[in-house]
């Protein structure tokens, strides 16, 4: 049985089948309808001894997301009405229901550094374009990014930012910049321990909970993944015994569609000899 929460906005195709062992390995494909909801088919096999996955997805359209939720939200308490989904400014002077502040950046960004949540990535790039003026783009919001770069000591050669996600050939982004960003944010004590916080831990959690288990003192390495069907990146720190032994490291491939898996062990032998380099030096 596969289900979804928003059942009224996820159109759920469930192609899945039930298996008497082995591992689960499930495969789900999306697409934006012309409603503006989302179209989604799972395909695989679960093994019975599984009681429950759990998956998440991006939402394609966040403003019908929201719409359809509500709706939900609204008959589960019982408000009838035709409760139909429009879009468009509202009308003036209209009451305020209800309220709900978002978490602060320091939590949200554990879905970006953790889980490489692209969309998350992507709103809080438009989220600090709407700080400078509504409504908040990308555009606006990588403005701000590069001020608060060059503010860093980022070096702008050869840095292009398009978007908050990076999912874009526009965006240009060497092992340097990224490697300067990490260095500049650790050495920020008012910023530090929040942005190592949001890293995954190598063999522990997040994107990087499966990878790097062998290292010589756990929990040495964390870590920002990311994984393109051309692109293959690794960048965070190695933590030694003394903060002059850690290091900031930033790796990656291009050119590797259809050797992904080469290039993400390559990756990870890289930060394992780093970690080596980082023990032995105590």
């Amino acid at each position: 049985m596969a289900s979804v929460w928003a059942d009224n906005y996820i159109q759920l195709d469930n192609r899945l089948k039930t298996s008497a062992s082995g591992s689960p390995r499930v495969r789900a494909d999306q697409v934006a309808t012309k409603d503006r909801r989302l179209a989604l088919t799972v395909r695989g096999s679960i093994p019975r001894r599984l009681r429950r996955l759990e998956y998440r997805r991006r939402v394609e359209d966040p403003l019908s997301y929201a719409g359809h939720v509500i709706v939900k939200v609204l008959k589960g308490a019982g408000i009838g009405g035709a409760q139909s989904i429009t879009y468009g400014a509202g009308p003036e002077g209209l009451p305020l229901i209800v309220a709900k502040r978002s978490e602060p950046v320091s939590k949200m960004l554990y879905s970006v550094g953790k889980w490489s949540d692209n969309f998350a990535a992507e709103m809080l790039v438009k989220v600090l374009g709407a700080e400078s003026g509504r409504p908040g783009n990308s555009e606006k919001g990588v403005r701000v990014v590069l001020e608060e770069l060059t503010k860093l000591g980022v070096s702008m050669e050869g840095l292009t930012v398009v978007n908050g996600s990076g999912l874009f050939r526009g965006n240009q982004v060497a092992p340097a910049h990224l490697t300067q960003v990490l260095r500049a944010m650790y050495e920020d004590d008012t910023l530090s321990s929040e942005y190592v916080a949001h890293l995954a831990i190598a063999g522990t959690d997040g994107t990087l909970r499966k990878r790097l288990k062998d290292l010589p003192v756990p929990r040495m390495v964390r870590a920002k993944t990311g994984t393109l069907s051309d692109v293959i990146a690794l960048s965070g720190y190695v933590f030694g015994a003394t903060p002059e032994e850690h290091l900031a490291f930033s790796l990656l491939f291009n050119g590797v569609q259809g050797r992904q898996r080469d290039a993400r062990n390559l990756a990870d032998d890289i930060v394992r000899a780093l970690a080596g380099a980082v023990t032995a030096a105590k």
